[in-house]
């Protein structure tokens, strides 16, 4: 089966071997043969099969522990000390900030999405797909993506809270954006001077943090009950 598979086997050499007049034992004796080569060949098949997927899922398990210990690496580090070291000593403006800002608060998003992908691949319309002989990029992106996709949002709003409170805190110790830049930050610490004169200059760029920051956060937990109520609906 192997050789016929490969095309490695005459189909006419097989054929006159089994049109051969046979009787009695020795057909017997020449089938129980052909048995034989074919529970070979299955075993080689299954072999070569079992060989394939398990180099593939010791790739895949390299790359899911690398990005599981680069998760838990920044997750260990102070996110805002880092922001501090990094934004005082390269000194790149508003894009090297937000730049350091994403980095640090990937791994939260990382270990959010890879738990959810775990979830998702065990569920029963991931096995039909399989054994409907889909391949695993489309089952990946056609099916398992969209019920990944909300806890993506939600999570990705959440750290887009904290990073505008980062960014701000940053601005307001002279780091991220240079002076007389539109950042509320840089606002709030250029009208420290003028508090007794112009207090609305100082009051007007903090409270619009804190606003923004909540109005996303409920943005988030709004989504993230939107996309429950349709899942449970399906």
């Amino acid at each position: 089966l192997a050789g016929l598979y490969k095309g490695d086997v005459d189909m006419n050499r097989v054929t006159a071997k089994v049109d051969k007049p046979m009787h009695g034992a020795n057909l017997e004796a020449h089938l129980d043969a052909l048995r034989t080569q074919m529970r070979k060949a299955a075993e080689n098949l299954e072999f070569e099969e079992a060989a394939r997927l398990r180099d593939e899922i010791k790739r895949l398990e390299a790359v899911d522990l690398a990005l599981s210990k680069y998760a838990d690496l920044l997750l260990a580090l102070p996110t805002t000390l880092i922001a501090l070291v990094v934004a005082g000593l390269v000194d790149g403006g508003y894009w090297v900030t937000v730049a350091v800002l994403v980095v640090l608060f990937s791994p939260t998003d990382i270990r959010m999405v890879r738990g959810a992908v775990i979830s998702q691949s065990t569920r029963p319309y991931v096995e039909s797909a399989k054994a409907l002989g889909l391949g695993r990029v489309r089952i990946m992106f056609r099916h398992i993506v969209p019920n990944v996709l909300p806890v993506a949002f939600t999570t990705m709003l959440l750290n887009v809270a904290f990073a505008l409170v980062a960014v701000s805190a940053l601005s307001f110790l002279g780091l991220g954006v240079g002076p007389g830049e539109p950042d509320w930050g840089r606002q709030l610490s250029d009208a420290r001077d003028l508090l007794g004169r112009n207090w609305a200059a100082a009051v007007v760029p903090g409270v619009l943090i804190i606003v923004t920051a909540a109005a996303i956060n409920l943005l988030g937990d709004w989504a993230q009950e939107r996309f429950e109520r349709r899942g449970s609906g399906r």
